[in-house]
């Protein structure tokens, strides 16, 4: 692995919880990538790391959607 690849660090925050979809709810990174992060070259990680934010940005649009439905529905 180059010194470039190794300057994509992982982006785990040491709170792993896999949801039903085995996404972890820490980084958002899917168990596939988790267990490939180390073998991954920069462009994969790079990619692995994009998918985690659309992943968050996901999760947080509906857990806000979620907390706005619930405050209606009381």
């Amino acid at each position: 692995m180059s010194d470039n690849e190794k300057n994509i660090e992982s982006p785990c925050v040491r709170n792993c919880c896999l949801n039903e979809h085995n996404i972890c709810l820490g980084c958002f990174r899917s168990l596939e990538e988790i267990c490939n992060w180390s073998r991954a070259d920069s462009r994969l990680r790079q990619q692995f790391l994009l998918n985690a934010e659309r992943r968050r940005r996901h999760y947080d649009q509906t857990q806000a959607g979620a907390c706005i439905s619930k405050t209606h529905s009381e």
